[in-house]
């Protein structure tokens, strides 16, 4: 067990442009549920335990939230190491709400795309909130903003000639740390001439991150972010889905744990067969439910669309095929976009914007200068001793 990510409702408040849940229904998760898979996951073997809470937007259901999070504090101070995380659209924060955050350590993942520009995608007056909520953060709780807020933005053509100056105004802002991910779904003005746009738009982060590492030692923007003198190892293609590994489980609004948080089935589009069919075949059960542990070892070998998870070497874009790009190692091109784009049983075209971004990336990454990683790995006696109390508790 690595995590456990639980959708607390499959509601949201917004309605994103790009986003690509599209099920309309509003459900939530009931306690009993969660308390049994959090109990659950925090006697499965392994080390620090995270445990990520989305939807939807989790803060619908801030007192289930709360909940969690305060039988989580109880067993941490018990021994046993968990880290708590939250994906959220930042909308409906408050002050109670955020000195709950900062007070639990819990870890956020803001989605917020940037300047005004960017932003408007996402819904008409967020940024104005987002951008006022930056500051409350700032002032209310710095040390907790500056170590525990994960801004990311979601990368479209619309946004694209917004990136670099997005990027510029929240490191203004203070944020520490800022990602990026292009949207998974279809979305308007898509095309394929979007590589010298893109190039265009990293370079100018590329050089405002070269500016601040050299004046401040930071390296806000993530993909930036390396900490040995190492080049991208050469790869035939994108790495194995995380959908068909039984490590980091999601709990849906149903009760069932699921192999994957994109595919799990309460917003994904119930009108498609293979994203049903694969919503079904990485449905683990409840973790009380007999056969449940048989079933989480066993689940990929029945995938019935396996072809969407194996077809790496064949994959291609409108740049060339995959087998032939210095970037195949790194990049991560999820199995919905190549079914959102894919008009074919077995879909091998990625999206040419997914392509385009983790090409640039890798080539902007080779030539950025390594950094002092600021928390490295520490291995102590007392680190030591922590695990063999958590085994203990574990075995007993």
């Amino acid at each position: 067990m690595n995590s456990l990510a639980v959708l607390l409702t499959s509601g949201c408040n917004l309605d994103c442009r790009y986003c690509y849940r599209r099920n309309d229904s509003t459900r939530s998760l009931a306690w009993p549920d969660l308390r049994e898979s959090l109990d659950w996951a925090l006697a499965a073997p392994g080390g620090e335990l995270e445990v990520i809470f989305s939807g939807g937007e989790p803060l619908l259901e801030f007192d289930l939230l709360s909940r969690a999070v305060s039988h989580l504090e109880n067993r941490h101070r018990a021994g046993l190491p968990v880290k708590i995380r939250m994906l959220t659209n930042g909308v409906l924060m408050d002050n109670a709400r955020l000195d709950f955050l900062a007070r639990n350590s819990v870890h956020v993942n803001l989605s917020f795309d940037g300047i005004r520009e960017a932003q408007s995608q996402r819904g008409a007056g967020t940024w104005g909130q987002l951008d006022r909520l930056l500051g409350l953060m700032h002032d209310r709780h710095p040390h907790w903003f500056a170590t525990h807020l994960l801004v990311t933005m979601t990368l479209t053509p619309r946004s694209l000639p917004y990136l670099a100056d997005s990027v510029a105004y929240l490191v203004g802002r203070n944020v520490e740390t800022i990602g990026v991910s292009p949207a998974l779904a279809q979305v308007p003005n898509w095309n394929d001439d979007l590589l010298d746009d893109l190039d265009k738009q990293l370079a100018r982060v590329f050089n405002h991150g070269i500016r601040l590492f050299e004046e401040t030692d930071r390296v806000a923007f993530v993909p930036f972010r390396k900490y040995q003198d190492a080049d991208i190892p050469p790869g035939p293609g994108r790495r194995t889905c995380a959908a068909l590994e039984p490590g980091n489980p999601v709990l849906d609004v149903d009760g069932h744990l699921y192999s994957c948080l994109l595919f799990a089935p309460s917003g994904l589009d119930s009108t498609d067969r293979r994203l049903v069919e694969i919503g079904q075949d990485i449905d683990l059960g409840r973790a009380s439910s007999p056969g449940f542990e048989e079933r989480r070892r066993s689940f990929a070998d029945g995938i019935r669309n396996k072809e969407v998870f194996t077809s790496a070497p064949d994959l291609e874009s409108v740049y060339g095929k995959c087998r032939d790009c210095p970037a195949s190692a790194v990049c991560k091109i999820c199995p919905i976009s190549l079914l959102e784009f894919g008009q074919e049983e077995a879909p091998k075209i990625v999206p040419s914007l997914l392509c385009a971004y983790y090409y640039l990336i890798a080539k902007y990454f080779r030539e950025f200068p390594v950094q002092e990683d600021p928390n490295p790995p520490r291995v102590t006696v007392e680190s030591i001793r922590e695990k063999r109390r958590y085994w203990a508790q574990v075995n007993n």
